[in-house]
């Protein structure tokens, strides 16, 4: 298998934990994202997609907590659309949360039905979870993402990565600033 970019849908922003509404045939229409700007500050934005291009609402989604980035995909049953998201208070990924979602574009609201703590979930213990972040689920399989504190030289390695890489690309744009004055 090997993934292939086929268009970009959004240029020059911040998207993260992006989760796709699909009409009947499969085809996305709808998204939710959550938009970063310079100081990591999210806001939750709605779009819809037609022609292979984006129109981001102008109206503010309604949601219960203003932080709750999406944690898989939408789960449907005959009448009702849920929304998964990660409760990020006290800290990333403490535990999942189950939105009742209404959509009739451009207007986004949401009521949450239930939360799901981590202490209500049984695994197998092999290491040491402190929150949940990513529920999925198929018609055979459920799928929950746990998030533990377990050091992994790899993941140590890209955070420096990240933080050097911002780091400098904030220290060339005072640069250039300065070289443009």
């Amino acid at each position: 298998f090997k993934w292939e970019k086929d268009i970009v849908l959004m240029k020059g922003k911040r998207w993260a934990d992006t989760t796709f509404l699909h009409d009947a045939s499969g085809k996305p229409i709808y998204g939710l994202t959550y938009e970063y700007d310079d100081s990591w500050q999210a806001e939750m934005k709605v779009f819809q997609i037609l022609d292979d291009k984006i129109e981001v609402s102008k109206e503010k989604p309604i949601v219960t907590r203003q932080i709750q980035r999406c944690g898989g995909m939408f789960i449907s049953d005959d009448e009702k659309r849920y929304r998964v998201a990660q409760n990020g208070e006290p800290s990333y990924g403490h535990n999942l949360i189950f939105c009742e979602a209404k959509l009739d574009w451009p207007h986004y609201r949401e009521k949450i039905v239930k939360e799901v703590e981590l202490e209500s979930i049984k695994y197998d213990g092999k290491f040491k979870a402190i929150g949940m972040h990513t529920y999925n689920a198929t018609d055979m399989y459920e799928v929950i993402d746990f998030r533990s504190h377990e050091f992994h030289f790899d993941t140590f390695i890209y955070g420096c990565y990240k933080r050097f890489r911002t780091l400098g690309g904030k220290v060339k744009r005072k640069i250039m600033g300065e070289i443009s004055r």
